[in-house]
């Protein structure tokens, strides 16, 4: 499906957040976004209109510790994700 957490978010149906990926030992978190310089991320799947069909993945990286809140994740998920992935499909 992919790497990373773009890789399980499309997986999984579902948000995948991460604190710190610089210490996250996931071994399907690839070297390269360990050595990217951003620690926390969250990626979501975007979905094709009325379905469960993945069409593409959301992320959001930022330079520091950061865990994304539940509320964030949902806003992700079932806002900018339907919309975006709306215009895709």
């Amino acid at each position: 499906v992919g790497k990373g957490i773009a890789g399980l978010a499309a997986q999984h149906k579902k948000a995948v957040n991460s604190c710190n990926l610089t210490q996250d030992s996931d071994p399907r978190i690839p070297v390269a976004a360990k050595n990217a310089n951003v620690m926390g991320a969250i990626c979501v799947p975007m979905f094709k209109r009325d379905t469960d069909e993945v069409v593409g993945t959301l992320g959001i990286a930022v330079r520091s510790e950061r865990t994304f809140t539940t509320a964030e994740e949902e806003l992700l998920l079932l806002q900018a994700g339907r919309v975006i992935a709306a215009n895709l499909a």
